[in-house]
């Protein structure tokens, strides 16, 4: 399946069997015929694998379309099993829909995540550590929404803006989100990857920093009204920079960071609000953890060089997990196979 790598819907090259459902929502999908059972009039099960590989969550439509494959009956006999595969944590629903239908599976593999990443960054070249900090964040709010705005309303209210680079491109993501526009754009620096007049994210940036003496990330995540965890590269990217995140996401989004194994610097950061459920006290509690955290003194930080070194290592770590992880949806299938 040759695609543009650097598009949303880049397939890895260990899923070129796979068809591509939905390019939006990178969804591949690989139908298996099960049956062994040579005997004259015998039902031949089907096997329909899924496999959610992107950064933009599974729609309700391509759920529907899978449960309704469970339905399917063959001489009153359910003759298809459906397997998806995500990093996506399941929600309540998908829970619900296990319980309803024997023949459907979830499969929750967090490292799916990393799986595009290869697609972006060249991990055959290294990279450096910043030596120095001219500022001590950045907030890079390219499209923006009702939360980043908040962000970015904290940030000038408080004269915090010259301490980090800081853009706010007016760029829409949705129509809803005029509510987040502001008569003009704003940044405090010089960038070739996103100029102002661009009203498009070229996605082979993503991954990238344009520029780099900086320590903090500042963001607010794409998913924040999500009911379940989705993380995107904004997430991700600042470990393999160098950079210590702080974030506005889902709820338990830096904790979930942590939980694949990345310093989240608990002891300089209180990421209590990470844990809040109503949206907008979590986003309170995020915009004053920000004002918190400019007052450190970055010299001050315990084992700063070789704790972002032991980050960046795991999430080159994990990147090459993917590999395996994708490997190991292949045995999953070779499982259900043989166990039919």
């Amino acid at each position: 399946m040759q695609l543009d790598q650097y598009a949303v819907e880049a397939v890895p090259h260990q899923l070129d069997k796979y068809d591509l459902v939905d390019s939006e929502l990178a969804l591949a999908y690989k139908k298996i015929n099960l049956g062994r059972n040579t005997r004259p009039g015998s039902i031949v099960g089907v096997l329909h694998s899924y496999v959610h590989f992107g950064d933009n969550p599974y729609s309700d439509q391509s759920i529907q379309h899978m449960i309704e494959i469970c339905c399917q009956q063959n001489n009153g006999i359910n003759n298809n099993f459906v397997a998806l595969h995500s990093h996506q944590l399941p929600n309540q629903h998908i829970q619900q829909l296990e319980k309803e239908h024997i023949n459907f599976r979830y499969y929750y593999m967090p490292t799916l995540a990393f799986c595009q990443i290869q697609y972006h960054i060249d991990f055959n070249t290294p990279i450096s550590m910043p030596s120095n900090f001219d500022r001590k964040y950045s907030a890079l709010l390219n499209r923006h929404t009702g939360f980043r705005y908040k962000l970015f309303e904290h940030l000038q209210q408080n004269n915090l803006l010259d301490q980090g680079y800081v853009s706010y491109r007016n760029v829409q993501r949705h129509p809803s989100d005029k509510r987040a526009d502001m008569d003009h754009p704003y940044r405090n620096f010089d960038e070739t990857h996103y100029p102002l007049e661009h009203r498009v994210n070229p996605r082979q940036f993503v991954y990238y920093y344009p520029v780099h003496n900086f320590l903090f990330d500042f963001t607010v995540e794409t998913f924040v009204d999500s009911e379940t965890l989705l993380l995107t590269e904004k997430s991700y990217k600042p470990f393999y920079w160098y950079k210590i995140p702080l974030l506005a996401g889902g709820v338990g989004n830096m904790h979930h960071l942590e939980s694949l194994g990345f310093d989240i610097f608990r002891d300089i950061i209180d990421h209590s609000y990470d844990l809040e459920k109503d949206r907008d006290a979590r986003m309170r509690a995020f915009v004053k953890q920000v004002s918190t955290v400019l007052e450190i003194d970055i010299n001050q930080i315990d084992c700063l060089q070789s704790r972002l070194q032991k980050n960046h290592d795991r999430f080159c770590d994990l990147v090459k997990l993917c590999d395996g992880v994708l490997h190991s949806i292949e045995h999953n299938i070779t499982h259900i196979i043989n166990y039919q």
